[in-house]
């Protein structure tokens, strides 16, 4: 398997175009690691992208923008993001110890849909009773 590590989101596009539906993108890794040890996924690359500058990032202007390899922990916090999204402070404190909090990717999470690990905020389908 090839490792390429991204240095920039024009550098990860790059990797991602070239290779397609080969590759997969690596960011925290916990989304890979047991599909892949369980023999459900075999690419032949993964594309890092924790480190791109443009991506691990979380700002606040009219509205809140978390980049997809911005780890658990800094949500817990960040002061700035955690006063105005209380839930989406305490969320990581129920993905279980410090170790997939602090290397454990948001966009990951959302991406697959992880009903067991999610961390975005999301609302019921059904309505206020009452």
């Amino acid at each position: 398997m090839q490792f390429l590590r991204a240095q920039t989101l024009e550098g990860a596009l790059e990797h991602l175009g070239e290779l397609g539906d080969d590759a997969r993108i690596l960011a925290g890794g916990t989304d890979l690691v047991i599909p892949y040890l369980q023999g459900e996924m075999a690419p032949q690359a993964l594309v890092h992208i924790e480190g791109v500058p443009d991506l691990a990032t979380a700002s606040l202007n009219d509205r809140t923008v978390l980049g997809p390899p911005l780890p658990h922990r800094p949500l817990a916090t960040d002061e700035v993001l955690g006063a105005p999204h209380p839930p989406l402070a305490a969320a990581p404190h129920t993905l279980g110890g410090w170790q997939p909090q602090a290397a454990g990717a948001n966009g990951g999470k959302i991406c697959h849909a992880h009903t067991a690990a999610r961390t975005e905020p999301h609302h019921s389908r059904g309505g206020r009773k009452g």
